[in-house]
């Protein structure tokens, strides 16, 4: 009976092992160059405001890195986008993505704003309703001005328009706080997913803001 060598097994499962991680190794690291070629093409079509094309390779990127939520969030907002979710399958689609990325991420604000939006449009109220009880909570101290745009939008008004106080003169009173721009952004997304057709809101908006433009919009 001949003996059995086991060095060279040892020898021979060592450059097996070696050869697999290799493999693995190599498969890594194309999948990822491919996957920050798709994401560049991505980001290149969307700076062509290729929407579509865009949608489309951000979601082989996704398939490639499932765990990038930044990008998926970033997929979420091209869905959103009023020129791609023009059909009731292109909505859900978008709402389906926003979910994905609010449940990864619950503090993404700006994902649950277009989610409600998206649940509203789609006649999905409750859902709308209980994103937007998130983001009021977690904006407790805009919370007065939540309350009023709902109150707003509930009289069936469609455009609103949120400004800064500026102290016209010091016999005027004086402005308590400035409020970022980001805020105003934040408000502005809010009012969108109430349902409003148009908020203008900014630092220097006031009441009469882009007045024409709007009501051209509301008359088509």
């Amino acid at each position: 009976m001949k003996k059995l060598n086991v060095k060279l097994l040892v020898w021979v499962a060592a450059i097996t092992v070696l050869l697999g991680l290799g493999v693995v190794g190599l498969h890594s690291f194309q999948a990822g160059r491919i996957a920050q070629a798709l994401l560049w093409q991505a980001r290149h079509a969307e700076e062509e405001e290729q929407l579509d094309v865009t949608a489309k390779f951000l979601s082989r990127y996704l398939e490639l890195e499932p765990s990038d939520n930044e990008e998926r969030a970033h997929l979420g907002r091209v869905l959103a986008n009023p020129r791609m979710a023009t059909t009731p399958r292109a909505r859900q689609r978008a709402l389906f993505v926003l979910e994905q990325v609010v449940t990864r991420e619950p503090e993404r604000a700006e994902s649950r704003r277009l989610l409600a939006q998206m649940a509203m449009s789609l006649g999905r109220y409750p859902t709308a309703e209980e994103h937007l009880r998130v983001l009021h909570k977690a904006a407790a101290e805009d919370g007065e001005v939540l309350d009023l745009l709902a109150r707003i939008r509930d009289a069936a008004v469609d455009v609103v328009t949120i400004g800064q106080y500026l102290r016209p003169s010091r016999e005027n009173l004086p402005v308590e706080a400035y409020i970022p721009p980001a805020v105003f952004e934040e408000y502005r997304g809010a009012g969108e997913a109430l349902g409003f057709r148009h908020v203008f809101a900014g630092p220097f908006v006031r009441s009469s803001y882009r007045a024409e433009e709007a009501l051209l919009a509301l008359r088509t």
